[in-house]
């Protein structure tokens, strides 16, 4: 990890999901198990693991129902979890409250997954610091 190559590195905050689903096809439990050793790597050299939740997709290119249902199902697993300390819900943050499988409009940059700059402060703004 290029984490472990930096000076002093205390935390890393872990954001994965949507390429493995969109673009792989990757399975839940596959994306959980990378997350997992993900965070017993980080932990293993003395490094806080904080992760994200899956954020909404629902309006990009290749999104489906299946994808939707993967991302809803790592997202159950990082909210329950106990191998990072700390969790970013970016999902529930970032989504469209009456349509959670996507990004809402305010925050959207245009490509239904990225969120433009009032999205990033918003998701920032969430953050316990003194969790970090």
């Amino acid at each position: 990890m290029d984490a472990f190559s930096q000076i002093n590195t205390r935390t890393v905050i872990v954001e994965l999901g949507v390429n493995d689903i969109n673009f792989y096809g990757d399975s839940a439990d596959r994306i959980i198990e990378g997350l997992r050793q993900i965070a017993n790597r980080l932990r293993d050299h003395g490094v806080n693991p904080v992760v994200c939740t899956i954020g909404a997709f629902g309006n990009m290119v290749g999104w489906t129902p299946a994808s939707e249902t993967t991302r809803l199902a790592v997202n159950d697993w990082i909210r329950g979890q106990h191998d990072y300390t700390y969790v970013i819900d970016q999902a529930t943050i970032l989504s469209d409250p009456a349509d959670r499988s996507k990004l809402l409009a305010a925050y959207d940059s245009g490509d239904g997954i990225h969120p433009n700059d009032a999205g990033a402060q918003v998701l920032v703004d969430s953050i316990a610091l003194n969790r970090l």
